[in-house]
């Protein structure tokens, strides 16, 4: 209590300063008595200038030196705003210049807090105040004990933590190893905490901050890569966005590879955003003679060493919303070479770009694919590329953009074989309880007799009113069938309920599985799954999910509209799992064949349970 009273005092001495400038950071550097102050930039994207030092008692190899508040800070244009530091615990060294200083950023680098390790104290705690409650920060905090390295510092903002393992001077900002970066919201007070530590006996070093204000991604986030010298791409691609404002990531040039970290990414409509980007392992190629569409953009990128070459290469995107669904957009052309065959991978679903050359435009599965991951606890996309042996692979960028689970409308999915004509697209409505009209076809390889003819993952799925949405399907031991209309078409419904994925009866396979994924998990759905080979009838089908089973009787007499267990079946309140993902089985008896023509999905409520936490 007496704590907070002392941040509500200093708050009410500031009433009369202003505000930091729009976008403009405040930077805060660790001295020690007549330690020098720093003036210049460092590793946030500010050209600013302006530091406030903040000055602790000598560290004495005594924990829990002291605790200074320095109020009244400058922002990096030097304009006085409300913004105050506290920091406990900490005792304040520097490195002489007679000694091991920084080769880069001396007075920032080689003056330091020095950090108990957790044999001799409980380490150092940073708050920064008089912020805009629930305003969202990059934090920069740097660690390195001048010149001499060997200092392991941990920086910790809630649940997430992040360890600076210093190696020495590295010549210059080198992220995770001199400074760490983090996303943070300010609370109801507007504070901002941040707990450093350090390993055991190793010691750590806290150089001092810059707090940056940012925005959440709410809109698209382009990147491309290229090599030194390439041009930047500026333009619309794939994703639904108008946006033109791309990043540029240069790798080294081909031939050699590298690690590229490129923060404070811009979105499409060039706003700073708290989004970062690193690739792994990534050589850069630009080959002027351009394709003959987005030319900047296809004609330059991260090179992937095939799988008799190399281990590919890997890209996280960090600062995004944890647990948040996004559509990514994959960019894999080279050039107007093509021969290129592209493997993306994000966690379980894999999409291939099989690139045969310049076709004149952006074509899905040729030269790019989309997925749509689930950012983990710490707001992170992870990905990999790789690419067939011999046949080499391209990374020319990508697109990355906010999408919300759908919770209103249906989900719409028809099944087929890849040679359905258009008009077997369905596009009326069914038995859910929805007005929406439009549906995903999904097409399998056609059944030729053969149990278990394929997997078909389809991603980006959109909604009935055709929203886009995070959700994605995979049938697995699927072959694609319809009943042409010079056959036994069904008399309603017709491109539904006469295109279907014919079941391997249990005589011949093992039946097909479904995996509906990009759900929300804490809505619960109803699910409607349709079951009627065309005007044949005589196809029973049973579905299984979570061990419950519903079948679909599909007698010789067919029925001439939608009726619940002989043409489809109808699960109630299925809950999607932790991974947003509902899974099935549907199988027909010996002999008697059967058909999945396709399903409905329709959020019906909030899970039992659910605690909704807003800040």
């Amino acid at each position: 209590m007496k704590r907070r009273m002392e941040n509500w005092a200093i708050a009410g001495v500031l009433v009369g300063a202003v505000a930091a400038a729009e976008g403009a950071a405040i930077n805060i550097n660790i001295g020690y008595g007549s330690s020098p102050a720093y003036t210049g930039t460092a590793a946030a994207p500010d050209s600013g200038t302006t530091w406030n030092q903040v000055v602790l008692p000598w560290w004495n190899d005594t924990p829990g030196t002291g605790t200074v508040t320095r109020t009244g800070l400058l922002d990096s244009t030097n304009g006085l705003t409300a913004v105050w530091v506290t920091i406990e615990n900490g005792g304040g060294y520097y490195v002489p210049q007679t000694e091991r200083t920084m080769s880069f950023a001396t007075n920032l680098m080689s003056s330091f807090a020095v950090i108990s390790d957790s044999g001799k104290g409980s380490g150092v705690l940073v708050t920064v105040g008089g912020l805009s409650a629930g305003q969202l920060y990059a934090l920069y905090l740097y660690a390195q004990n001048g010149g001499y390295g060997s200092a392991y510092t941990v920086f910790t903002n809630g649940a997430i933590g992040y360890e600076v393992v210093n190696g020495g001077d590295p010549g210059g900002f080198v992220r995770n190893r001199n400074y760490a970066v983090f996303t943070a919201v300010a609370d109801s007070n507007g504070t901002i905490c941040c707990p450093v530590s350090a390993r055991s006996y190793t010691g750590g070093a806290f150089n001092g901050l810059q707090l940056i204000p940012c925005s959440r991604l709410t809109t698209t986030l382009n990147v491309n890569f290229g090599r030194n010298g390439s041009p930047g791409y500026t333009g619309v691609a794939m994703a639904p966005d108008s946006g033109t404002t791309w990043n540029q990531v240069v790798l080294p040039d081909w031939t050699a590879t590298g690690t590229v970290t490129r923060m404070a990414l811009a979105d499409s409509t060039n706003g700073l955003t708290a989004a970062w980007v690193t690739i792994c392992n990534g050589s850069g190629y630009w080959w002027n003679n351009p394709t003959s569409f987005a030319t900047n953009l296809m004609d330059s990128a991260a090179l992937i060493s095939d799988a008799g070459a190399g281990s590919g290469v890997s890209f996280t995107i960090d600062g995004l919303v944890a647990g948040g669904t996004y559509l990514l957009y994959l960019y894999a052309q080279s050039a107007h070479h093509g021969n290129t065959d592209t493997t993306f991978t994000d966690g379980f679903l894999s999409q291939e770009a099989v690139n045969g050359g310049d076709p004149g435009g952006f074509v899905l599965g040729r030269n790019y694919v989309v997925l749509a991951p689930v950012a983990d606890s710490k707001g992170t996309i992870s990905c990999s590329v790789t690419a067939k042996a011999t046949a080499g692979g391209a990374l020319n960028g990508f697109q990355l953009m906010p999408c919300p689970r759908s919770a209103t409308t249906a989900l719409n999915v028809n099944l087929g074989r890849s040679a359905s004509p258009a008009f077997l697209t369905y596009a009326e409505t069914a038995v859910a309880p929805d007005t929406g009209t439009n549906w995903n076809h999904v097409a399998l390889p056609d059944w030729t007799g053969t149990p278990g003819t394929g997997t078909v993952t389809r991603t980006a799925l959109v909604d009935s009113t055709d929203g886009p949405t995070a959700a994605w399907v995979t049938i697995e031991n699927g072959g694609g069938y319809y009943v042409p209309q010079t056959e036994r078409a069904m008399s309603f419904a017709t491109n539904l309920m006469s295109s279907y994925v014919v079941l391997s009866d249990s005589g011949k396979g093992s039946g097909v599985s479904f995996t509906i994924g990009g759900l929300s998990c804490v809505h619960q759905y109803d699910l409607y799954l349709y079951a009627q080979n065309g005007g044949y009838g005589s196809a029973t089908a049973t579905f299984t999910i979570e061990g419950a089973g519903r079948t679909a009787t599909n007698p010789g007499s067919c029925p001439t509209g939608f009726i619940e267990n002989v043409n489809y079946v109808h699960f109630q309140r299925l809950s999607a799992g932790t991974d947003g993902r509902i899974s099935g089985s549907v199988s027909t008896p010996a002999y008697l064949g059967g058909a999945f023509n396709g399903f409905q999905v329709v959020p019906t409520g909030v899970r039992r349970g659910t605690v909704f936490m807003m800040r």
